[in-house]
């Protein structure tokens, strides 16, 4: 029987090996959209652009009260300033920013608010891979962490894979540490191959557009809860 699964878009194709999913079970294309649609109540038909759900295979079907991961493709373009350094202190204010507004906008007290912890870790390039690696830790007015996600971009040609691991109360209380859950994104990593003509490193100056966005930008608009 085979291990290998392929998913298909307009923009990208990536082959999945399970047999390297050791730790991990995997939903993938419909049954994934669907499964997560159930944990965030939400409408299957805005969950286009994500592929993959995986999840602990010691757990028969993930819920909302578990730790999980979505792979994810984003149509952005091929991102130019892939090897420039990005400035944390700017992604920290702009984030902090953002998390106002939220709290702004949904008249929540200060009591009731989120406020930004720390960087989980602080976001690190591999120039190499065309990876870049980040992590956020968000609490609350009483500075207890809630909520915690560890992401992984993998730029592509016309685009990028945004592996994004978002842990349950149960494993934020736990407090691993971060190794735990980066060898996690690498055992996904080795798993998924994309194929030639949609990699970072296929992109062709004469006939392809490259993005406006630049990597800091792609940090920003990434999950963080």
């Amino acid at each position: 029987m085979s291990t290998m699964i392929e998913l298909k878009t307009d923009k990208l194709v990536i082959s999945i090996d399970t047999k390297k999913l050791t730790s991990l079970s995997m939903l993938s294309a419909e049954a994934a959209k669907n499964q997560l649609a159930k944990i965030w109540d939400t409408n299957q038909t805005d969950l286009n652009h994500y592929l993959i759900l995986l999840h602990d295979n010691t757990i028969e079907q993930v819920s909302d009260k578990d730790s999980f991961i979505t792979v994810s493709f984003l149509k952005n373009g091929y991102i130019l300033d892939s090897h420039e350094v990005i400035d944390v202190d700017e992604a920290k204010k702009q984030i902090e920013i953002d998390l106002e507004i939220i709290n702004r906008e949904s008249q929540w007290s200060k009591e009731d608010s989120i406020y930004f912890d720390q960087w989980w870790p602080t976001p690190v390039i591999d120039k190499k891979n065309h990876t870049m690696e980040f992590g956020i830790s968000l609490k609350g007015f009483y500075q207890k962490v809630f909520n915690r996600t560890l992401n992984r971009i993998q730029l592509a040609r016309y685009g990028y894979l945004s592996i994004n691991y978002s842990l349950s109360e149960r494993d934020i209380l736990e407090n691993k540490a971060l190794s735990h859950y980066q060898k996690k994104l690498d055992e996904v990593l080795v798993a998924i191959t994309i194929k030639k003509g949609f990699r970072f490193q296929d992109f062709d100056e004469n006939i392809d557009i490259p993005s406006k966005s630049r990597l800091i930008n792609l940090l920003l608009s990434a999950e963080i809860f």
